[in-house]
């Protein structure tokens, strides 16, 4: 599997997640790496989201919120 494409599947799948609240989501930075644990092996995302509109303090907190 492609760590890099897993990873920038993640951050296109975030930032379209957050159009239904009002606002754009870009991902400013994402790093992978391999993660494995007793019970889980796999693939650690972390990246950076830049979320702009006119909701833009409370989109994070409802995206959240489910």
């Amino acid at each position: 599997m492609n760590r890099r494409g897993a990873g920038e599947r993640l951050a296109r799948a975030l930032c379209a997640a957050f159009e239904p609240l009002g606002v754009e989501a870009e991902c400013q930075s994402l790093s992978n790496g391999i993660w494995t644990t007793i019970t889980f092996a796999g693939e650690r995302h972390a990246l950076r989201l830049i979320v702009a509109g006119e909701r833009a303090g409370a989109a994070p907190d409802d995206f959240l919120a489910g």
